[in-house]
């Protein structure tokens, strides 16, 4: 049996941005003060098992969650 993905049910308080291919939400164990993470809504074993458009709206998440920051 595999271990469940702990990214499937994240508690929508935790989110803070998300899209149709990609969520970006805190990071319930960070290190340093605003981490966050953007990962992709389908499981894969690899970033370069995304498609060009899944790793572009990751990439916006990210450039959105930089925007927050500063």
């Amino acid at each position: 049996m595999t271990k469940p993905c702990p990214f499937c049910d994240l508690a929508s308080e935790w989110i803070i941005f998300d899209n149709e291919h990609a969520v970006a939400f805190e990071d319930r164990h960070s290190v340093s003060p605003g981490h966050a993470l953007a990962i992709p809504r389908l499981h894969v074993d690899s970033w370069f098992d995304l498609t060009g458009e899944e790793r572009l709206v990751i990439l916006d998440l990210m450039d959105k969650l930089h925007a927050r920051a500063i």
